[in-house]
C-alpha cells in the first residue's frame, strides 16, 4: 500500500502494510516541494499505478475548517443533509468550490448526534496540494493529516483512555484528542520545531496555543477528560516537555516512530538536501497505512469519486443484472428518492424558520439598540471595552487591518494564514460579553498562504432599569 502526506514544505511517502494491529513500513521518502526530482517521484508510484491501487493522501489540518454540531436525529441520511446545509452556510459565496465530510462522534440517549464537520475549498486543495500529482496521473483519496495521527496511536493500543497527541513537525504542530479509539478533536498550530526550538519567545507562544487548544476541546464538551499527553514527531528537549506537563497538568511522554511502526526491514530516505530525518515528523504519513479503505473524513472531490466509481463499474459484468434490477424495482426506488428529497426540503425549511425567528428577535430589540447607542455616546469607556475584548479574542496568526466602530455596530477586516484561526476569532467574538451577534463573515484567498476576511458584529443590548 502506498500513501503520501503533502504539506507546505515537504512531500512524504510511505509504503507498507497494516496487519494484525502492526504497521510494517517497507519504504519511506521525503521530498522538498520546491526541489522535486520528478523522475524519482514517478518511479515510486509506478508499481501502484500499474496495479491500480487506491492511494490515500493527507493534507494539512490547518487548511480545513472543522466545527461541531448537535443534530436532533441519528438517521445517517438526515445527518448528511444537515451537514451539507451547514457546510454551505460556512462558505456561502463558493457553492461550486467546496468539499466537505463529517464524522458522527456519538449519539446520546435522546437520539441526538454529535457530529464533526470538515469543510474546505476544492480549488485550494487541488491547486495547492494535488496539482503536484497531475504529472504522475494519480487521483488519490484525500483526508486531513489528523486522521492518521489518531489512528497510529490507537493501532498501538493506546486508545483505552482519552488522551492528547501533539505531533511536532518542522513548520507546524498537529494537536488531536482521541477518546474511545476515535478522533474527536483536532487543531493545527502554525509553529513547528524549526520555529520554536531555541527561540524562547516563539516557544512561549507555542505553549499558549497548546493550552488554548486543550481549553477549546473542554468547552466543546466532546468527550471524557484528558488523562495523558503523548508527543510524536520531532523529539523535544526534556525542559520543554517538563514545562508542557506543568501547564497542562498531565503526564507527558514522547513516543518515537520506531515504537509506533515496525521498519526493522525498511528504511526512510531523504531526497531533500540538508534536511535531517530527525527534524521532520513521519508519524502522520505512516499512520495512513492503517486506512484499509476510503477515510472517514473523505475530502475527495465529487468529480474524482465519480471517476473512481466509473472505473470500478467498467470492470464488472453486471450491466444486464443492473437493468433488470431497475426494471423490477424502479418504481419503489422512485418513491424512496421522492421521500428522501422531501425530507431534505423539510429540514431546510425548518432551518429557515429558525433563522427568521432570530431576525424577528433583532427587530424587537431596535428600541434598546437606540438606548445603547446613547449610552455609548455618553460613556467613552465603552470604546475601550470593545478594544480590550478584541485584543483578548485575536489568535496569534490573525492580524487586523481595519476597524469601523459606529454606535452598536463594528466592522472588522484582517488577514490570516489559516481558516481555522479566522473561525476561532469569530467564535471568540460571539462569546464576548459585549457582542450579541457576529454576521456577514466573508473569507477570500489573497495569494500565497494568506486569506483576508471581513465581518460585522452587533454590540450586546442591555435592558435599561
Amino acid at each position: 500500500m502506498l500513501v503520501l502526506e503533502i504539506d507546505d514544505l515537504f512531500i512524504k511517502i510511505a509504503q507498507g502494510e497494516f496487519k494484525g494491529g502492526i504497521i510494517k513500513l517497507e519504504k519511506g521518502a521525503i521530498f522538498r516541494r520546491d526541489d522535486l526530482d520528478l523522475n524519482i517521484f514517478k518511479n515510486i508510484f509506478k508499481s501502484s499505478i500499474q496495479k491500480k491501487e487506491n492511494i490515500i493522501c493527507a493534507i494539512p489540518r490547518g487548511k480545513i475548517s472543522i466545527s461541531y454540531y448537535t443534530f436532533p436525529t441519528k438517521d445517517p441520511k438526515e445527518i448528511t443533509e444537515m451537514t451539507k446545509f451547514n457546510a454551505l452556510k460556512q462558505l456561502p459565496d463558493s457553492k461550486g468550490d467546496i468539499v466537505f465530510s463529517h464524522s458522527i462522534l456519538n449519539v446520546n440517549a435522546q437520539g441526538q448526534s454529535k457530529v464533526m464537520l470538515a469543510v474546505g475549498r476544492k480549488n485550494l486543495i487541488k491547486e495547492r496540494y494535488l496539482q503536484l500529482l497531475k504529472d504522475v496521473k494519480i487521483e488519490p483519496y484525500v483526508t486531513i493529516n489528523s486522521i492518521p495521527l489518531a489512528n497510529i496511536f490507537t493501532a498501538k493500543g493506546l486508545g483505552k483512555e482519552c488522551f492528547l497527541v501533539i505531533d511536532v513537525d518542522s513548520k507546524a504542530t498537529n494537536i488531536c484528542v482521541v477518546d474511545k479509539e476515535k478522533l474527536i478533536f483536532s487543531r493545527e498550530v502554525d509553529k513547528g520545531a524549526g520555529k520554536f526550538i531555541g527561540n524562547e519567545v516563539v516557544l512561549e507562544l507555542w505553549l499558549i496555543e497548546i493550552e488554548r487548544s486543550v481549553a477549546a476541546y473542554q468547552k466543546e464538551n466532546l468527550g471524557s477528560d484528558i488523562k495523558k499527553c503523548y508527543i510524536s514527531g520531532v523529539e523535544l528537549p526534556d525542559s520543554v516537555r517538563k514545562i508542557l506537563s506543568e501547564k497542562l497538568s498531565l503526564e507527558v511522554e514522547y513516543i518515537p516512530l520506531n515504537k509506533l511502526v515496525d521498519f526493522s526491514q525498511g528504511e526512510i530516505k531523504s531526497y531533500a538536501e540538508s534536511v535531517k530525518l530527525s527534524s521532520v515528523s513521519f508519524t502522520k504519513v505512516a499512520g495512513l497505512l492503517t486506512l484499509q479503505k476510503a477515510p472517514e473524513i473523505n475530502l475527495t472531490s465529487l468529480e474524482t469519486l465519480q471517476k473512481k466509481v466509473s472505473v470500478q463499474k467498467c470492470r464488472t459484468n453486471l450491466i444486464i443484472s443492473s437493468y433488470l434490477f431497475i426494471a423490477l424495482f424502479g418504481f419503489i426506488g422512485t418513491i424512496g428518492w421522492e421521500f428522501y428529497y422531501r425530507r431534505a426540503y423539510i429540514n431546510d425549511l425548518e432551518n429557515t424558520i429558525v433563522s427568521m425567528k432570530k431576525k424577528i428577535d433583532i427587530l424587537e430589540r431596535k428600541k434598546r439598540i437606540v438606548d445603547l447607542t446613547l449610552d455609548l455616546i455618553r460613556n467613552e469607556s465603552s470604546f475601550l471595552n470593545v478594544i480590550k475584548d478584541l485584543g483578548l479574542a485575536i489568535p496569534s496568526d490573525v492580524k487586523l487591518q481595519t476597524l469601523d466602530y459606529k454606535g452598536d455596530r463594528i466592522s472588522i477586516g484582517g488577514i490570516s494564514s489559516t481558516l481555522d484561526s479566522i473561525y476561532d476569532f469569530s467564535d471568540k467574538l460571539r462569546k464576548s460579553p459585549i457582542i450579541i451577534k457576529v454576521e456577514d463573515l466573508k473569507v477570500r484567498e489573497t495569494g500565497g498562504d494568506k486569506r483576508s476576511f471581513t465581518l460585522q458584529a452587533s454590540l450586546k443590548v442591555y435592558d435599561k432599569k
